[in-house]
């Protein structure tokens, strides 16, 4: 039986691990944190929970077909959130969006939804055809990509127009324009940066639905581990792998901290490539001026004891005044914004199992990846979202516990290149299409899943990925 070590409980190694012990391979997980999910974990603030990952779901069926194949046949609790995102503007009126036909007609003016009708039209060819062409397939050298479908596919999904530009070209109304940009920041990118083939994420949320698993989105998780285990399994929770021993071009032995040995036919790398690699394998980290990181993230989980109707479980977007300024801030200034774009989400207002009185309020704010000229003070920032939001009427009552995490903890805690949530950002074309291989070229047994290589960041790319690098592994296997 073929032993096959998966580093990192994530999404994508528990992906991946399903797939692979269901048809017959020996399969340990290791993992440094007490529990499976990679960022989609369970935070706890007194009577409150968060999912410190996504507070919403796309593609259940992914998520489901893994299960499915384990031999779980039982349907995850999925909420459809009907309406999913109402976004706030400082000087004009607040703009809803749902997967509503209706409440999108009364949402917009006459000329923009008709545009809007198309637009979904478009958006949904794009994502079925990303799907088809690139999510599905491993890309583990260069020759994978000198295929003439391939690149017949890409240029329909236009790679050559910012997502920016191709909203303006369709709409009138400022509000629809910033709010449908917000879309970049799902792939933590720049929306006058990053190409328009990401409007698929519209699809995804307008066609396809807005989620979430009744008890929170880590029974995800939770139920992907139970699933591995059911089908043999083996998990290490609290043990850190430090090293790796190589022969030829071959990994033979996984090293964890405490100086265990795991050896193995085949080595699945779940963790960011621009650190997790060099630091396994003992290399020189990346060049820097290689890649750009994506942005990162200033979190706050808290409780408010008044609960206020305006803040339910979907998104609460409100937006900065100079959207194009906050952008250039993260991007190319690499500061904290004085103006930021705040985010709200607060599942209990749908699921009191989160907090059975008051609200469980998961904030966010985009933030720039970490850099030697960053400065920052937490309290000081945390003052200054408070302050914000005030300005829109919202005012958050909240005690003094909460859950603080910045870029340096997301470094600290998840590996991430300097804290970017999304590995690398799909701010130019090399780095939105040209993602790191699925599988190593220095090491022959050595393949990776998650969000920083092929197919890209998100909750059901990164389970795709894990597909991928159990498909990968078993070709490898065989010879």
């Amino acid at each position: 039986m073929k032993r096959v070590v998966i580093i990192g409980a994530g999404l994508g190694g528990l992906s991946a691990a399903i797939y692979l012990s269901r048809d017959g391979y020996d399969v340990t997980v290791l993992e440094k944190r007490n529990q499976p999910g990679g960022k989609l974990h369970k935070q706890t603030v007194g009577d409150a929970s968060f999912d410190f990952g996504p507070n919403t779901i796309t593609m259940p069926d992914v998520f489901q077909d893994v299960l499915t194949y384990g031999g779980d046949d039982e349907p995850l609790p999925f909420i459809k959130l009907q309406d999913h995102t109402m976004n706030y503007f400082k000087n004009d009126a607040p703009l809803l969006f749902s997967s509503d036909e209706r409440t999108m007609e009364e949402q917009l003016s006459q000329s923009d939804y008709s545009a809007f009708q198309q637009y979904k039209k478009t958006v949904a060819r794009i994502f079925h055809m990303s799907k088809t062409h690139f999510f599905t397939r491993s890309f583990t050298s260069w020759r994978d990509y000198l295929n003439p479908r391939l690149a017949t596919a890409l240029t329909a999904v236009k790679p050559f127009t910012t997502m920016h530009a191709f909203h303006r070209s369709l709409f009138k109304d400022e509000r629809l324009i910033q709010a449908l940009d917000r879309y970049g920041t799902y792939v933590g990118s720049s929306p006058y940066q990053v190409p328009a083939t990401f409007t698929m994420i519209a699809h995804l949320e307008f066609n396809d639905g807005v989620y979430y698993v009744q008890g929170g989105n880590t029974k995800i998780a939770k139920r992907l581990e139970s699933c591995a285990k059911n089908n043999g399994v083996s998990f290490h929770y609290g043990e850190e792998a430090t090293s790796l021993r190589t022969h030829e071009k071959k990994i033979t032995e996984v090293i964890t901290q405490a100086d265990q040995s795991y050896t193995c036919d085949h080595v699945i790398l779940n963790g960011d490539l621009l650190t997790q690699t060099s630091t396994l394998l003992k290399t020189p980290p990346p060049a820097e001026r290689s890649f750009t990181p994506s942005s990162s993230a200033f979190v706050m989980m808290l409780r408010n004891n008044q609960p206020q109707k305006n803040l339910q479980h979907h998104h609460q977007v409100y937006f900065a005044d100079n959207y194009k300024r906050e952008f250039h801030e993260l991007f190319k200034a690499k500061r904290y914004v004085d103006e930021p774009t705040i985010y709200i989400s607060n599942s209990s207002s749908t699921d009191r199992t989160q907090r059975r009185h008051g609200d469980n309020l998961y904030v966010l704010v985009n933030a720039p990846a970490l850099s030697d000229s960053l400065i920052y003070d937490s309290e000081t920032y945390r003052s200054l979202i408070f302050k914000r939001l005030q300005t829109f009427g919202v005012n958050i009552e909240y005690d003094q516990q909460m859950n603080t995490f910045t870029p340096m903890d997301i470094a600290r805690e998840f590996g991430a290149y300097k804290g970017a949530i999304y590995g690398l950002s799909s701010n130019t074309l090399r780095q939105a299409f040209l993602r790191p291989f699925n599988a190593s070229t220095t090491f022959n047994n050595l393949t990776f899943t998650g969000g920083s290589t092929h197919p890209g960041g998100g909750s059901p790319l990164v389970v795709l990925s894990g597909k991928l690098a159990a498909s990968h592994t078993k070709k490898m296997t065989v010879h």
